[in-house]
Formats: C-alpha cells, structure tokens, sequence
C-alpha cells in the first residue's frame, strides 16, 4: 500500500466554493501526485477523477485545483448544451405529433 498524505481542497465553480473534498498527494518517482474527485453535486450524477504531477507537493495541489475549476466549467457548459438539445427534440417531437393528430 502506497503511504500518501491527505490535503483538503476547495474548488470553485463561477465564484461559487463548492464543499472541501479530500486530495491525496504522494511523492513518486521524483514527481509529487495529487489526485482527487470532484464533488458529485458540482458534475451532475457522475463522479469526475482527477490527477496531476508537478515539482513541487503546493504545484501539484495547484494543478489540481486549476484541472478541477477547467473540468467543471466545462461539465457545466456541457450540461446546459445537452439539456437545450434536449428540449429542442422533445419540442420537434411535439410539433411532429400535433400535426399528425
């Protein structure tokens, strides 16, 4: 079993804190490791993994944080995408069904 230290973390979403995930970094190979999950409230019903290497155990923590804040953004992004899709089809559905009645 790999001994890996525990540093709490928060990331962040347009301005708003999400709540304090735990981070695990570990020194390996040369390289410090951070890895993490991002919360399941901020990515809609799946759980995000993390990880990133750095020099440093602060940069590795830092390269996480930025990965996570460019991951959610873009989830979020994603997410208002697919549900306009979304809505557009069930609307095109309706409209396909109106006129046949």
């Amino acid at each position: 079993m790999e001994k890996h230290e525990t540093e709490t973390v928060q990331f962040q979403l347009d301005g708003t804190l999400l709540p304090p995930v735990a981070a695990k970094v570990r020194f390996k190979d040369g390289t410090w490791r951070a890895s993490a999950a991002l919360p399941r409230s901020a990515t809609p019903g799946k759980v995000v993994p993390l990880y990133r290497k750095a020099a440093t155990r602060d940069e590795a923590i830092q390269n996480l944080v930025r990965l996570a804040n460019y991951r959610l953004a873009f989830d979020k992004e994603s997410y208002e995408l697919n549900r306009r899709r979304l809505a557009s089809e069930v609307q095109a559905r309706m409209g396909f069904l109106q006129s046949t009645g």
